[in-house]
């Protein structure tokens, strides 16, 4: 694909009209793909995804930004290891206490010869990574797991599906 492809956010009223709209332009300024979208406590818009980070195909980091309820950006971020390849956020939840949490695929790196895990990143209130989870069941072929979709139960626990690709061995 040839070009600059963002992010676009659009609230609509109940009526149809357009409230505002907002365009994201990652950090690269290459393709950006949006993957999911929740709303926060006080209304705030999370939308989190990938975006393109380098001159390779596969180079992709995983992006999070925050609007306020009039469409304007609070706060970005994006999330990727070093020389790592597909680092992609395809689902988030937002937690109780606001605490922000992004599941997707996360790649290791050239340390570990690209083979990927699930991830979970939780965030601050204030944006920091409080903690990351890493779920990796195998390290027979590269980019063999992800996290696909994510919830909270009534504790605020993390429960996750993926795909992994599992070793035929008969």
């Amino acid at each position: 694909m040839e070009g600059e492809v963002n992010v676009f956010v659009v609230e609509y009223n109940p009526a149809g009209d357009v409230v505002w709209d907002y365009i994201w332009d990652g950090p690269f300024h290459e393709q950006d793909l949006p993957l999911d979208i929740a709303i926060g406590p006080l209304g705030q818009v999370y939308v989190c995804g990938q975006t393109k980070t380098g001159e390779g195909y596969w180079d992709n980091d995983m992006f999070i930004f925050v609007l306020d309820t009039d469409g304007n950006l609070m706060w970005d971020d994006t999330y990727g290891v070093a020389g790592a390849f597909l680092d992609i956020a395809f689902e988030m939840r937002i937690g109780l206490e606001g605490k922000i949490y992004v599941a997707g695929n996360d790649d290791q790196g050239e340390t570990n010869n690209h083979y990927s895990g699930g991830i979970v990143n939780r965030y601050t209130t204030s944006r920091e990574i409080d903690w990351t989870i890493h779920f990796n069941s195998s390290i027979v072929y590269p980019y063999a797991d992800s996290f696909h979709g994510m919830d909270l139960d009534i504790n605020q626990n993390v429960v996750a599906c993926g795909s992994t690709v599992i070793l035929n061995t008969g």
